[in-house]
């Protein structure tokens, strides 16, 4: 379950959720859905959880500790991919490809950019999750309704046709998109997205990895894996290059103008 969350300010923007399976899924949808009424309706009508909402008092916040413990309960892994906005900026003006106008606002969205991300380094790292996922385990990813949707899949057929034989065996299905007040297991994306995005704000990442946080003690009989991704802006580079090279072939010149180097 992913959800996404940005600061405008400071250009910080942040993919993130949690791993179960089915069956816990299932159980965490029980639990929460008893819990809703202690958030408030949006315009649907419906009782949902946001994050942001919650925060806006302390009343609300006094709640937030009972829908954590439901997460700590049921899941087996965090997930957070982090990029900045401004260094998607900068790579971008810094690449050329002679002869072709690169269509940005379509393939490299800072969405797109920190999903393509979350699936190569999520997959390509699997040997080192074993004790929490088999190697003969298929994740299937759910992602809040959004409009870059389309985009992903468009190119989910060739995206998974680049990936080695190897790396391809760890991908479940086409990415699914749905609506958080429907699929209720979204909303928990919600939950950790925002508190990233928070703390990379107040320059505390070290919090990402801590068990327990704010004033949500740990429940030390359960434990599960914390996987954190940060995208600094070389990394940027080297990922928006591999995605200009999926969509233009291996012939044309990539054109690095810091450097003034062409990059294969």
């Amino acid at each position: 379950m992913i959800d996404e969350s940005q600061d405008a300010k400071t250009g910080i923007y942040v993919l993130a959720g949690y791993i179960a399976s089915s069956q816990n899924w299932s159980k965490l949808t029980k639990e929460w859905e008893e819990l809703l009424p202690l958030t408030y309706k949006g315009k649907s009508g419906k009782y949902r959880f946001k994050m942001a909402e919650m925060a806006q008092n302390k009343e609300r916040m006094c709640h937030v500790p009972a829908f954590y413990r439901v997460i700590e309960k049921y899941v087996q892994a965090s997930i957070s991919v982090k990029i900045n906005i401004n260094d998607l900026a900068l790579v971008q003006k810094r690449i050329l490809v002679p002869s072709m106008d690169i269509d940005w606002d379509k393939y490299a969205s800072p969405y797109i950019v920190a999903f393509r991300c979350l699936m190569d380094i999520f997959h390509t790292a699997r040997n080192d999750m074993i004790e929490f996922f088999p190697k003969n385990q298929k994740i299937d990813f759910f992602f809040d309704d959004n409009s870059e949707k389309e985009v992903i899949i468009e190119m989910w057929d060739n995206y998974i046709k680049n990936r080695s034989e190897k790396v391809r065996e760890f991908y479940g299905s086409l990415p699914h998109f749905k609506n958080d007040e429907e699929f209720l297991p979204l909303q928990t994306a919600d939950f950790w997205a925002w508190w990233v995005r928070k703390w990379y704000k107040e320059n505390t990442p070290e919090k990402v990895q801590k068990w327990g946080f704010e004033d949500f003690k740990p429940n030390k009989k359960r434990k599960y894996l914390r996987i954190e991704i940060v995208i600094n802006q070389d990394d940027l580079m080297e990922n928006m290059i591999k995605l200009i090279r999926s969509f233009i072939g291996p012939e044309k010149p990539i054109i690095d103008l810091r450097g003034l180097d062409s990059l294969s």
